[in-house]
């Protein structure tokens, strides 16, 4: 009976050990874990301070392409990017509301190339020129600066469509123009007559006059294909949407 009691006892006493054993090697364990995922923390926070403060994920080198309204530095300031800018903080778009006030900037990109942020512009067609403004395809004005001063040898003179409806209905007709009708308009000048006070007078550069209304104007687009046609001394044109045809007569 002693003998069994004294078993029962060591029984009980090695179960008890073992479980102390496990909870030891369970405590020890969790510690390790913890000790290991602070470890792995330090290391990454330090890391990409580290990778951070270097160049590795800098900036070094910003282009822009496809922007002839704005110069290089223009379109940068919009943006506000810099030399030395975090690349991985840059994304395109998060940042399209930075060009929400430009007339001339309908969208952009961006693209990532070791170090170089390649910003890619997406412009509003230049239909005009009046004062010290270009007129755009999508109703604004853009200013005339050294960069885009080229653009005086190649889009006509605007003369009058002050009016907000009136120059965005003129945009939208200029827009509707090939560029190699575009090249041939010397002016373009609000005519006022009794039936519309918002006729368009055309000068062209071989001193023919063109006479249209707004929704007339992409007839204009077949002038290489009638000109040969007009008879000598007509050199005034006028264009008619509803008869989709351009009858010449002399000028009066």
């Amino acid at each position: 009976m002693a003998d069994s009691n004294t078993r029962s006892v060591k029984t009980v006493s090695n179960a008890i050990k073992r479980q102390r054993k496990r909870q030891k090697t369970k405590l020890i364990r969790r510690w390790l874990v913890r000790i290991l995922i602070v470890t792995v923390i330090t290391i990454t926070i330090f890391g990409v301070y580290y990778l951070d403060r270097s160049t590795l994920f800098r900036v070094k080198t910003i282009t822009v392409s496809n922007n002839t309204i704005l110069s290089n530095q223009e379109v940068i300031d919009v943006l506000d990017v810099h030399v030395n800018d975090r690349m991985w903080l840059i994304y395109d778009f998060l940042q399209q509301n930075k060009v929400s006030d430009v007339p001339s900037i309908e969208s952009f990109s961006y693209k990532k190339q070791n170090n170089v942020l390649m910003i890619t512009i997406n412009e509003s067609k230049p239909v005009g020129v009046r004062n010290d403004e270009l007129l755009l395809a999508n109703g604004k004005t853009s200013p005339i600066t050294p960069f885009n001063n080229h653009y005086r040898m190649t889009l006509p003179i605007i003369r009058g469509f002050e009016e907000p409806q009136l120059q965005s209905r003129l945009t939208e007709s200029l827009s509707q123009l090939d560029q190699t009708i575009m090249l041939i308009i010397d002016s373009v000048t609000q005519h006022e007559v009794t039936y519309d006070q918002a006729q368009l007078w055309l000068i062209l550069s071989d001193q023919r006059q063109v006479f249209s209304d707004f929704r007339s104007l992409y007839l204009l687009n077949n002038y290489p294909l009638f000109v040969d046609q007009i008879a000598s001394g007509n050199n005034c044109i006028y264009l008619d949407a509803t008869s989709q045809s351009a009858r010449s007569a002399r000028c009066e």
